[in-house]
């Protein structure tokens, strides 16, 4: 057993890397995602990359199924069971406007209708104590219900479960030996976290996505047997069990990875400062490291702040914008050209594909300004229809009555903008200047737009790693075993002794910890997080804890995170602490980066595959250098304007640009 794999879904692309833990050799494959079964996609990719099962040491995987089954509404017919009273929670939500000016803004439907809402007689006090003592008979009654129904999951929430989750507990051993086949989702095992409506969404969103995400892991699992891991949306790898029992955690699993990857990258490099850009064929996503730490979600907004529901799943903090590579131009009823959020996917795809697609899309535009290779997509595996892309794109330019060129650099320059908002939003929007960090730009399209959108938000350095196509796969390969813990325990931070903080991380350090052993992992860290307000506010903020503390630690890195975040801190008000956090982090081998040959600061010949006439924004049509990527050594330096060509991903050089290859085979672009 020596291949370590990682295997990412995109929208368009399903991509795997594999890594040689013995000889040190790397394998990718790309193959078009698989469309309705994404599964067969994965098997398809692992068995072009020639790699034997009984060679395979752990399979890494990412998956969007979660965040697909809740945005497409194709979850299980799902039930809740919640406390007598609060058998509408779901549906109230709260009472704020995150769109205020809005005036027929609408709360998100419940994924479960009220006749599927069910009370139980049973309640229990903030500090665990039992008030009514639950109702058994209740809750055989409705379990009988539920089974005429053909319920396929429910969902059990009960009011302050997380001081004392006994009720939960015996509730889902009744609903276990009377609906056998169900999927029986208890709050209590995804978070000990107060808030009823965020903990009851959560917990009825993993009952409504785990039938479909379980099926999922099960016919992956046939085919990868126990070597199957899953990356959550904390950064770290679980198993499928830990999976199939909070499915939910995994909402964000493959925009993570890149993520990681880069943290990595960063690390052997000793940067400490980047803003990442994952150019997909659907959706742009960005990130933000800072000190080489990244920033966490406590609360996940499944569908956008707006129209989202708000789940209680840490997460990194990763913006998202509907634009990448195949985002399909349109025209509103304005009158006005745009660019996705709608994709052409990978059936039918671009209308260059020549695969029945006839909307036009950013890689229609970019194959027709020169940028892309018609020969060379996929390594050539896969060739262009320039004339295909034409024809899709003059439409929208004669409604327009726009000059194709003239169109086409518009359209890069709004692709580009919209591209950059993903970064504005972890960065301005945070309290960052994004020109403090290095951008390190990935997937499909990111290379292509990384110099524009690094001039659009004044960003001087950009590194595009090697394997830029399949970088988030690579970025599982990197990814720790991790299990995240939340206890509410609501303290003044005058009363607050680290003697008490410490028995609270110690009671969920035991328990990740066995988990670990379980799994055969000996070395681990644990990390400590709390979330903290001032007295009198609602919401907090998440601070890490530092290795060595007392109380005095903690007012001060509050006041300051408070300060960043806001724009000011209140000395004279008193702090409470709402949440103990803590993760749990299981040590894993990591693929090394290999180094490439040196060479002197000119291209070699060979690397010079021609020149190519491409549109330039402002400049018109120029003939450029186009240069083979693989055949680039160490120590290489080029000048824009020029075109890096490589199998599965092209990098554009602007006039101001200067790329240099560095030890380990990145491109790393200075802006002067």
């Amino acid at each position: 057993m020596k291949w370590l794999v990682g295997i990412d879904i995109g929208g368009s692309f399903t991509d795997l890397i594999a890594y040689n833990t013995a000889t040190g050799e790397t394998r990718q494959s790309k193959v078009l995602t698989t469309y309705p079964d994404i599964g067969e996609g994965v098997v398809k990719a692992f068995k072009e990359a020639g790699i034997g099962l009984e060679d395979v040491q752990a399979v890494i995987h990412g998956t969007t199924i979660v965040i697909n089954t809740i945005v497409e509404r194709k979850g299980a017919k799902t039930a809740l069971l919640t406390t007598r009273g609060f058998r509408d929670v779901v549906e109230i939500a709260r009472t704020n406007r995150p769109d205020m000016y809005n005036l027929h803004y609408k709360k998100p439907d419940p994924v479960v209708p009220r006749k599927l809402r069910f009370e139980v007689t049973e309640r229990v006090r903030s500090d665990g104590s039992v008030v009514k003592p639950i109702n058994i008979d209740e809750v055989r009654k409705i379990a009988s219900i539920l089974k005429e129904e053909n319920i396929e999951a429910v969902a059990v929430t009960y009011i302050h479960s997380y001081a004392n989750p006994s009720h939960e507990e015996a509730t889902a051993k009744i609903l276990r030996e009377v609906l056998p086949q169900a999927y029986i989702s208890v709050s209590n095992r995804i978070t000990r976290e107060y808030r009823e409506y965020e903990r009851s969404i959560t917990t009825v969103l993993n009952a409504y996505v785990a039938p479909r995400t379980v099926s999922y892991i099960d016919r992956l699992q046939e085919f990868f047997r126990e070597k199957l891991l899953l990356l959550q949306s904390a950064s770290g790898i679980i198993s499928a069990d830990d999976a199939r029992e909070a499915p939910i955690k995994l909402i964000e699993s493959g925009p993570v990875a890149g993520v990681l990857g880069s943290m990595a990258l960063a690390k052997e490099l000793g940067i400490s400062n980047i803003a990442t850009i994952d150019g997909g064929s659907t959706t742009t996503k960005s990130s933000l490291v800072h000190e080489g730490l990244p920033s966490f979600k406590a609360i996940y907004h499944v569908g956008g702040y707006v129209r989202g529901w708000p789940i209680l799943v840490p997460s990194l903090d990763i913006s998202e914008v509907g634009v990448a590579g195949n985002s399909i131009i349109w025209i509103d009823e304005m009158g006005r050209i745009r660019v996705g959020p709608r994709s052409a996917g990978s059936m039918p795809g671009p209308a260059c594909y020549g695969l029945g697609g006839e909307e036009p899309t950013v890689t229609d535009a970019l194959l027709l300004m020169g940028r892309l290779n018609p020969d060379y997509f996929l390594g050539g595996k896969m060739k262009l229809r320039p004339d295909l892309a034409e024809r899709a794109l003059r439409r929208v330019m004669d409604r327009l009555g726009m000059d194709m060129d003239d169109g086409l650099e518009k359209l890069s320059e709004l692709t580009a903008v919209s591209m950059a908002a993903s970064i504005r939003s972890v960065s301005i929007e945070r309290g960052y200047d994004p020109r403090d960090f290095t951008m390190i730009a990935y997937g499909g399209s990111g290379p292509l737009f990384a110099s524009m959108i690094a001039r659009e938000l004044k960003i001087n350095k950009i590194i595009i790693p090697v394997y830029p196509a399949y970088f988030s796969a690579w970025g599982m390969l990197t990814a720790d075993i991790r299990y995240d813990y939340v206890q509410t325990k609501v303290t003044p931070l005058s009363r607050l002794t680290v003697e008490e903080a410490e028995s609270v991380y110690a009671k969920m350090a035991s328990e990740g910890v066995s988990r670990l052993e379980k799994i055969g992992i000996k070395e681990y860290a644990l990390v400590r997080y709390m979330d903290l307000r001032y007295q009198g506010q609602e919401h907090t903020i998440t601070i890490l804890v530092p290795s060595s503390y007392d109380v005095d630690t903690i007012r001060r890195i509050f006041h300051e995170q408070h300060e960043k975040t806001y724009g000011y801190k209140l000395p004279e008000y008193e702090i409470e602490l709402v949440n103990y956090r803590l993760a749990v982090i299981g040590r894993t081998r990591k693929p090394p980066l290999p180094r490439i040959k040196e060479g002197a600061e000119e291209p070699p010949v060979e690397a010079l595959k021609g020149r190519r006439e491409a549109l330039y924004e402002g400049k018109g049509r120029i003939e450029v250098p186009v240069y083979e990527r693989e055949k680039l050594l160490a120590g290489n330096r080029i000048s824009g304007p020029a075109i890096i060509e490589e199998a599965t991903s092209t990098t554009i050089l602007y006039e101001e640009d200067v790329a240099k290859i560095d030890k380990y085979g990145n491109i790393v672009i200075e802006k002067y």
